[in-house]
């Protein structure tokens, strides 16, 4: 089983020229944990995550995504295996990886999280023991 039969392609990003104060509302109004960062072409640059925007303060609004957003950024492409992938996630202890179009155009087309695969398991074989 590939990546891309279980990523998830409609994505909330965020650009890396984006004020920190906008970014916090969308972790407010959404809930989710992180948020891939885009550059004007739609390339992977970073992540985002609550805890890289927690500690800042109203009066820090002019502080820009591309100098709080999270690397390494871990990701792959749709055509790779779920089984390397899981192995990537449980070994660097990350909840999701970046899905993107190829390792030469890093174009972001997906996202892929443990939860993601973990359903596609349950959900094909829900009598399957472990």
């Amino acid at each position: 089983m590939k990546v891309k039969d279980v990523m998830v392609t409609e994505l909330l990003c965020v650009r890396e020229k984006d004020f920190a104060t906008s970014v916090r509302k969308l972790f407010r109004d959404y809930g989710y944990r992180s948020f891939p960062v885009v550059d004007d072409d739609n390339k992977l640059v970073g992540v985002i995550t609550r805890g890289d925007i927690l500690n800042i303060t109203s009066t820090r609004s002019n502080i820009l995504v591309s100098g709080l957003m999270s690397q390494p950024v871990y990701f792959t492409t749709s055509d790779e295996s779920l089984t390397k992938v899981a192995e990537i996630i449980v070994k660097n202890n990350v909840g999701r990886m970046q899905v993107i179009k190829s390792t030469n155009d890093r174009t972001l087309i997906g996202v892929i999280s443990t939860h993601d695969i973990l359903k596609k398991f349950i959900g094909k074989e829900p009598n399957k023991k472990f």
